[in-house]
Parts: C-alpha cells; sequence; structure tokens
C-alpha cells in the first residue's frame, strides 16, 4: 500500500501523527457535505427517502466492516457517550454488582458506569495497569481475566488502551463472560477501521465507535451495535423518527407506541443529517477499501525502524506482540520535560498527544517515514538536551 496523503488537505511540512484525537477529512468527504449541505439551501428538493436512504447505507457499511449479519442492529448516535449511557441505563444490577473496566479509561466509557453502580448500590471494579514494563501487556490482559467472576454483571472495555495501543484479547475476556455469565460492551473507537474486528468472533453483546477517528468521519457522529441482550431496551429519548411507520410522513399524526425494530428505537432525534451523514458514509467506504490488515502492515512497516531508535535514548514502548501499529505510547525517560517537548514538536510541526504518562503516537497512511524521522529528532533533541543539562550540573558539582 502507497501512502495516501494526496487524498487530504495537510500541508507538505505537517507531520500530522494524531489520528487517535481526530483523523483528517477526506478532500471527498469535504466535498461530499458541501453537496450535503447545498440540500438545505433548497429545501423543496428533499424528499422523504432523504430522510432514512443515507442513514441505511451507513447502517449497511458499518455492519460490513464489523462483520455483523443484521444492519439493522445499527443506531446512528451523536457520541459514544451518548451510546453508553444507553446500555448503562439498561443494566439492571441484581446479585451481579460489578461492572468492571480498565484503570485510565476514556471518560465516555468511565462517567457512565460509575453513575450506574452509584445509583444502583453496585461496584465499579477497575482494573489498573500492572506496576511493571516487563511484560506489561500480557500481565494486563492475565488481570482483567481474572476479575472476572460470578459478581460481574459486564465488562466494558476497548479493543486497545486508549493513551498506548495496549491490546486487549477480547477473544478470551468473551470467553470468559460467557463462562460467568457476564455481558462483554466494547468502545472500538481507537480500533474499528484501522484495526482487523470480527462481531462473529467476539461476540460482542454491544459495540459504540467513534465515527470520527479511524472511520475518518465527521465530528459529532457515533454508531453503535446493539445486540439481543438490548432488543426491548429502554431508550434515553423519545423522538418520531424511531417508532413505526415514520416514513409515511401523512400518517405522523397516528402516534405510534412500537419502535422500529431493533437498534432503531436508539437513533438519535434528527440522525437524518444532510451534511454529516454523506460524509460519514464517504469517510466508512474509504477505510473499508483500505482494508484494517493493510493498515496495521503500512504502520507496522512504517513505525517498525525507528522503535530500536527510540528505546537507544532511554523510552519505553510495548512490546509488538501486545500493542497495535496504529496506536502506541512511548515513555519518555525520567526527567524528560515534557513542555520542553511540545515546544519542540511545535517548532517542527508534528502533531501527537500526551495522555496519562504517554506519548500517544497515532500515525495512518497519510503518514510516511519522514513523519516519524521528524518524531524522532524532536525526542532525541530534548532528552540529549537534557542528559547534558543533567551531566553539567553533576559536573559543575563535582568541581
Amino acid at each position: 500500500m502507497k501512502c495516501q496523503k494526496e487524498l487530504f488537505d495537510i500541508e507538505e511540512d505537517v507531520s500530522y501523527l494524531n489520528g487517535a484525537l481526530m483523523s483528517p477529512l477526506l478532500k471527498s468527504s469535504v466535498e461530499a457535505g458541501i453537496e450535503g449541505m447545498k440540500k438545505k439551501m433548497r429545501p423543496y428538493s428533499l424528499t422523504e427517502g432523504d430522510f432514512f436512504e443515507p442513514g441505511d447505507i451507513i447502517r449497511k457499511e458499518f455492519a460490513d466492516i464489523i462483520n455483523c449479519k443484521e444492519p439493522e442492529r445499527i443506531a446512528i448516535l451523536p457520541s459514544v457517550s451518548y451510546g453508553m449511557s444507553i446500555l448503562s441505563k439498561n443494566i439492571k444490577l441484581d446479585q451481579r454488582k460489578s461492572i468492571l473496566v480498565v484503570g485510565e479509561e476514556f471518560p465516555s466509557n468511565y462517567y457512565p458506569w460509575k453513575k450506574a453502580t452509584d445509583e444502583q448500590g453496585g461496584i465499579l471494579t477497575v482494573i489498573k495497569a500492572p506496576s511493571v514494563l516487563e511484560n506489561r501487556g500480557e500481565l494486563w490482559n492475565q488481570q482483567i481475566l481474572a476479575a472476572i467472576d460470578e459478581n460481574t454483571k459486564a465488562v466494558c472495555i476497548g479493543n486497545i488502551h486508549w493513551t498506548c495501543g495496549t491490546i486487549f484479547n477480547l477473544k478470551e475476556i468473551r470467553k470468559r463472560t460467557k463462562e460467568a455469565g457476564a455481558l462483554l460492551i466494547i468502545d472500538a473507537s481507537q480500533t474499528i477501521g484501522a484495526f482487523p474486528f470480527s462481531l462473529q468472533e467476539v461476540e460482542a453483546d454491544a459495540i459504540i465507535v467513534a465515527g470520527w477517528k479511524w472511520l475518518l468521519g465527521p465530528y459529532s457522529i457515533a454508531l453503535g451495535y446493539f445486540g439481543p441482550a438490548f432488543d426491548n431496551s429502554e431508550t434515553i429519548e423519545e423522538n418520531w423518527i424511531n417508532k413505526k411507520n415514520s416514513n409515511q410522513f401523512d400518517k405522523l399524526l397516528y402516534y405510534q407506541d412500537q419502535y422500529i425494530p431493533s437498534a432503531q428505537r436508539h437513533n438519535v432525534g434528527e440522525f437524518s443529517n444532510f451534511t454529516l451523514l454523506p460524509m460519514m458514509i464517504n469517510g466508512i467506504r474509504t477505510a473499508k477499501k483500505w482494508d484494517a490488515l493493510q493498515i496495521q502492515e503500512y504502520c507496522a512497516d512504517l513505525i517498525r525502524p525507528f522503535v530500536p531508535e527510540f528505546q537507544k535514548l532511554g523510552c519505553w514502548i510495548e512490546h509488538e506482540n501486545y500493542r497495535t501499529s496504529h496506536v502506541f505510547g512511548i515513555l519518555l525517560p525520567d526527567g524528560t520535560s515534557i513542555e520542553a517537548l511540545k515546544q519542540e514538536l511545535s517548532k517542527n510541526k508534528v502533531y501527537i498527544s500526551v495522555r496519562g504518562n504517554f506519548l500517544r503516537i497515532s500515525p495512518n497512511v497519510y503518514n510516511d517515514e519522514n513523519d516519524i524521522e521528524k518524531l524522532l529528532i524532536s525526542v532525541r533533541n530534548v532528552i540529549e538536551h537534557i542528559t547534558t543539562f543533567n551531566n553539567e550540573k553533576i559536573n559543575y558539582g563535582l568541581h
């Protein structure tokens, strides 16, 4: 696979290694959005189908990308927190009082479960990362599996950890949740579109994904898969478009108690966004065309020569068996100034994120070797400056 930078409006001197924060929009997606806005300029050109058909396309495309055989189980949402709030509202704690999450989880997959356990007298079980770095990913997975027991109502986890790319073994976690009779809920925002996933293999009960990261969509849209465990779940809003026969505009005053079957009850009101949906369709189709496995291989080839160079500087990076290639974390040596590094990165127009203790690096197929080289140079300049400064201080103290 060759670099796809020409499909984006990224300046030549910019090294954008921050797809985990937000993907850049494809040029073609911007055009699709503009065409969508033009429909609102001339609302008399709208048809009833414009309110429903783009949503149907998105459901099918997203179902394909996660290997779901039932597109009707896909809902269009405004955010991950919205989807998680639906799920947390519908999980009733009984003798099983524990909801399990991992340490330093993204807030959208923490706050809803914290509220649910607080209100129902449950326990939010947080599995923190191991304090040791050796075999960190393996140990973390072992701790998660060991914590799932007969008291666990649901495990709410990502495919990877959002700060550092550590992989969580969802197949083993699913196996353990089935043995314990617990639900498996996945925040797959940092993987779907760039990391292989199959619902047929993992059999999750629910999956929520931000559309504006690795699915290359616009901001303010998310997608959710709701499995059979949530077929009769309560909604968090009542809107006309999710009710039975809502596509018959002349009959909307025949009020309905019934929802459209399956996950359609959870579509956000006014999901038929004439601007966002065409952009989302274009983004999903592009990510699907590139293929998640090819993206992983591209990113792995991109970063592989540079990992030893970071390690020579005293940095720590998770073993490749326990991290992804499109999202990975770098721990800097003790004493490294993050503020100095931010200034160096800004000077060199290198864009990454600092999340927790990690530099989070998240390349995609719009990056090339020059981008990683600029990152390495920036990190090296700061670390070597600190080392020199410390040595000078030590020498001064000896004289």
